[in-house]
């Protein structure tokens, strides 16, 4: 990218920040320019626009996937064929997708560019939320006590929360750094705390040691899961758990926080005023689309229930199966087992020899 950048204002004669483009007017604008000065241009150009296309049909194939496998997997998706639900998703997105065929198109496609990151990153955060804490919460409250959890998760959580807020609130490095650090040893000085009071609350016979009480509280909940998924998708790593629930959800709050901070050149939030752009339709449009993905998602963590309908447990009916497959096969062995060890008695039983018949008649 840069060496194109430099070979172009070399070309033109003019300083590198008068061509330091990006995004689309890098891609569809500069790179073309560059490639045509070069030797059968032409086609370098035609080569690169034609690895445009492959990476859209790339891009497509996962985005129809994802919709198509979920859908199938739901309770009103399995009245259809996979055909029907692929050709009703494809007509849906190219419905949707004649919006980039108008001469506004490409203000379209940057609005909805720049709001999708927020998309991504919020279903990034949910989604290692729902897999690191919230799987086995209810074991992790029965086992340690719901105090030592709310504690937990509001030290996780608020300390960084309140970091961010020094961070990009007062502009100090070191600060935040510091905030994080004190809220975070507070906080899991009452975790423990509580965490001590469980434990003293039980028989010394059936007390854990604080070795095992920890595991439970870091990293059990995400380890119990990994146990049940790995049945179906093979082996994976302890640092995956620890991924997880430990550095990926810090880091995507930081990520967003940033990008929900940031300031143009106006001192006005780029979000809601991104590029200039008016506000209705497209800042409009692109904040919405943001808070519809949010709204699902938070409902779907305050009220579960309410989704039910549309969710088909298969991985679990598919874990019992094997579960009772497993079952039927060992309880055909030990029949076996014991058939033939009944056949090895019958067959072990002495027969008297012609000598011994002879010894007692005599």
């Amino acid at each position: 990218m840069f060496a194109g950048l430099g070979y172009l204002a070399y070309i033109e004669g003019v300083e590198i920040a008068a061509v330091a483009v990006s995004g689309p007017s890098l891609l569809f604008g500069a790179y073309p320019v560059v490639l045509a000065t070069l030797p059968g241009g032409i086609h370098w150009v035609r080569l690169l626009f034609f690895t445009l296309f492959l990476l859209g049909i790339d891009s497509a194939f996962a985005f129809v996937d994802a919709v198509v496998t979920v859908t199938a997997d739901s309770v009103p998706g399995a009245k259809f064929s996979k055909m029907q639900i692929v050709s009703v998703w494809c007509l849906f997105g190219f419905l949707i997708g004649l919006i980039y065929a108008t001469d506004a198109g490409f203000k379209f496609l940057d609005v909805f560019d720049f709001y999708i990151n927020y998309l991504l990153l919020s279903v990034g955060l949910f989604e290692c939320v729902a897999v690191g804490w919230v799987v086995g919460l209810e074991k992790q409250c029965e086992e340690l006590g719901p105090k030592t959890m709310v504690a937990y998760i509001f030290t996780t959580f608020g300390s960084i929360i309140v970091a961010c807020g020094v961070w990009f609130g007062t502009l100090s490095t070191w600060g935040g750094f510091v905030a994080w650090f004190v809220l975070y040893l507070g906080g899991m000085t009452v975790t423990v705390f509580l965490l001590k009071k469980m434990r003293d609350s039980q028989p010394e016979e059936n007390r854990r040691t604080w070795k095992e009480l920890f595991y439970a509280l870091y990293f059990k909940n995400v380890q119990d899961y990994v146990d049940i998924i790995k049945k179906q998708i093979g082996y994976i790593p302890f640092i995956w758990g620890v991924l997880i629930k430990h550095v990926l959800p810090p880091v995507l709050i930081v990520v967003f926080v940033l990008g929900a901070v940031a300031s143009n050149d106006d001192g006005q939030s780029v979000f809601g005023h991104y590029g200039g752009y008016v506000a209705w339709p497209y800042q409009i449009l692109g904040v919405l689309a943001f808070c519809f993905t949010a709204v699902t998602m938070l409902v779907g963590v305050a009220a579960p229930s309410l989704y039910n309908w549309t969710f088909v447990p298969q991985v679990e009916d598919s874990l019992v199966e094997n579960d009772q497959k497993e079952l039927v096969e060992e309880s055909d062995s030990v029949e076996m087992q014991d058939t033939q060890g009944q056949v090895d008695e019958s067959n072990s039983v002495e027969i008297p020899s012609t000598t011994d018949a002879a010894v007692k008649i005599s």
